[in-house]
């Protein structure tokens, strides 16, 4: 009976054909009293999972009503068990499902809701080789079934996709694939893992596999190099004195690649001897170095950009081999891309080293390189014998330009060190009380915003140094009231500036983070506002936020839309966002359980039908919409379950 405890999540009463979910103290309560017959075939169980189901008396339609919408008769087991939970004679639990004949199909499924079995539907494919959704197809929302999973490396080829016994997909390699294991930092046999029979050494490929001051020889260990140049300790001895590097040094550096000027340079990360300052040291995957140098000042612009599940990392020294002459690095655009991107102002004749990382594991790049000559020398904006509060430049809507280096350095903010580095003042003043967003970007140097109602001395009213990690611009949003100065100061860390563009945003209403108690109610954060939305089917809408997905349930769900390619009307659940800038949105259901039909509305007025709509994109009949959407405007999205399919779902909008 142990055995029932772990896989069985429902019990079938022959006879009767009731199916009970139990736990194990359940289950064994009643064992004696349940007679399971020995064929079996298989269901999902409610989270999606395979379980063994016996077929019902008959090979039919379980005992009852025909539609499903009235319980069977109980045996004294089910009556039993039934009395003991306390639940009404002839009442089903919430979510409970058994199987069903669907039209000459024996995979139907019947779930129960409110204490009755539901009608008799198709199930949800799952990948089984059975056809549990009874279209005639089998395992067909995993076109990727059989296909090849691994590209790269030694195993490239040998390993494919295959059901994983649980309902989806896993990759495995077929018996007898790849080679013998070697110590070369490879999967040879196509089992998923590096050189595992040999624990405790350390093998390698190439020489880029090897610590500093090492080499791989012709066996795949590393060794000894004796052409390796001495190690490098820290280089600026006004650092604090970390000790010594936390991961081997060096590698990437015995191949460093030249960048002759502006233009694409792809390639491939493997091994693991250095990480930058913003991965804390323990970024895990590979890193290929490339040198730059230029005759002339230059400002160089870098973007790597990995190649499909590859998070790449960015990071630039002065001395390929020393970790503490690192000047700048970068993981995330933002949390929602992977990208890396910086910006180096790079000096007349000095040598840099730039390092494309990744997070975990290696994989493929390409490292985008832009440039152009910097700027002239700014000539100071102010008298230095007078303040910068004296003379502050009015904010006007738009674009205001500027650069630090033409002011004086007087104030400081209070969330950051912004000692050493020159300042800019600008004032704002409102006539009714609003929100307001203020936008920083510095292309080339890590600003601070902050604002004060006193330009010198007083508490900031915001203030703000980076945006989010890896990303140095600055951002802040306040209340402002009419009749008052807001003194908003551009200002640099640790002594940071130069060039800047700031600009600002009203709202008419409460500036949000999305969260269930983010507004008051009867008003939801939607583009960081506060808003109440218009009355009848779409009041109901939940935020979405960008980059972050949303789990939800269609069981429960309205069904006062329409979706033009879905069939007929469905349980739905409706959701909303507003982008804050024009752009390319993509809107889908990746990762869902069921069979998905999304569809995009401008708005919410009658006939409330979603023409911009999708079915299946990709795999496992998920569906997706992308379109060039509108800053402020306001974007429904609903979800149903194709067909009446009701199930979880996941929903995301990037």
């Amino acid at each position: 009976m142990s055995s029932m405890c772990i896989h069985w999540r429902f019990v079938l009463i022959v006879g009767t054909g009731a199916l009970l979910a139990l736990g194990c103290a359940e289950a064994t309560k009643v064992a004696q009293l349940l007679t399971v017959d020995a064929g079996t075939r298989q269901l999902p169980d409610i989270e999606g999972r395979v379980i063994n189901q016996p077929p019902s008396p008959g090979g039919g339609e379980p005992s009852g009503d025909s539609d499903g919408l009235n319980p069977p008769s109980e045996s004294d087991a089910a009556m039993f068990w039934r009395a003991d939970q306390g639940l009404p004679p002839g009442a089903c639990t919430e979510g409970e499902r058994r199987a069903c004949t669907f039209e000459a199909c024996e995979n139907g499924l019947q779930i129960c809701h409110d204490g009755v079995f539901g009608s008799c539907g198709p199930s949800p494919e799952l990948c089984n080789d059975i056809d549990d959704d009874c279209d005639g197809q089998i395992d067909e929302t995993f076109p990727s079934k059989g296909q090849v999973c691994m590209t790269e490396g030694a195993c490239a080829g040998g390993r494919r996709f295959v059901c994983d016994g649980e309902g989806g997909l896993e990759c495995e390699a077929p018996e007898g694939s790849g080679s013998p294991e070697v110590c070369d930092a490879l999967d040879n046999d196509c089992d998923g893992e590096f050189d595992e029979d040999f624990p405790g050494e350390q093998c390698c490929g190439r020489d880029a596999d090897c610590a500093l001051g090492e080499r791989c020889d012709a066996t795949g260990h590393c060794e000894t190099d004796p052409n390796a140049e001495p190690p490098v300790g820290p280089g600026d001895p006004g650092l604090p004195d970390f000790g010594a590097p936390i991961v081997p040094q060096g590698s990437a550096c015995n191949g460093a690649i030249d960048i002759p000027g502006p233009g694409d340079y792809p390639g491939v990360t493997a091994g693991n001897g250095d990480s930058g300052l913003c991965t804390f040291f323990d970024s895990g995957g590979g890193e290929v170095a490339f040198t730059l140098t230029r005759a002339a000042d230059t400002l160089v612009r870098l973007v790597a950009t990995g190649d499909f599940l590859v998070d790449t990392i960015l990071y630039i020294r002065t001395d390929c081999r020393d970790p503490f002459s690192e000047i700048d690095c970068s993981d995330d655009v933002d949390f929602s891309d992977t990208t890396a991107e910086l910006v180096l102002d790079a000096r007349a004749g000095q040598t840099y080293t730039i390092f494309v990382d990744t997070w975990d594991s290696g994989g493929e790049f390409v490292l985008h390189v832009e440039e152009r000559a910097p700027g002239p020398p700014v000539d100071p904006l102010v008298d230095p014998s007078v303040g910068a509060c004296e003379l502050p430049t009015p904010l006007v809507e738009g674009e205001n330009l500027g650069d630090t280096r033409g002011g004086s350095d007087e104030l400081s903010g209070d969330c950051a060190n912004t000692g050493g580095g020159r300042e800019e003042v600008f004032v704002l003043r409102v006539d009714v009380v609003t929100q307001v967003e203020l936008n920083l970007t510095a292309d080339r140097w890590d600003s601070v915003l902050y604002v004060g109602e006193i330009c010198a001395g007083g508490m900031d009213v915001a203030c703000n140094d980076d945006v989010s990690p890896g990303d140095q611009n600055s951002r802040v949003r306040f209340e402002a009231l009419p009749g008052r100065d807001y003194f908003v100061v551009v200002d640099g860390f640790g002594g940071d500036e130069g060039p800047f563009s700031l600009s600002y945003r009203t709202f008419g209403r409460s500036i949000c983070e999305p969260g269930p108690m983010a507004c008051p109610v009867g008003e939801s954060c939607f583009g960081h506002v506060c808003q109440s939305l218009p009355e009848g089917a779409c009041s109901a809408a939940e935020p979405l936020v960008f980059g972050w997905p949303v789990s939800g349930n269609t069981m429960g769900g309205t069904a006062a839309f329409e979706i033009a390619c879905n069939v007929g009307r469905s349980a739905e659940r409706i959701y909303a966002f507003i982008p804050e800038v024009d752009g390319r949105v993509r809107v889908h259901t990746e990762g869902s359980i069921i069979d998905t039909v999304i569809g995009v509305l401008d708005g919410c007025g009658d006939p409330l039908v979603a023409v911009r709509c999708n079915d299946d994109f990709g795999i496992a009949a998920a569906s997706q919409i992308a379109f060039e959407a509108t800053a402020g405007q306001l974007y429904y999205v609903i979800v149903e379950g194709f067909g009446g399919r009701l199930g979880e779902f996941t929903l995301t909008v990037e």
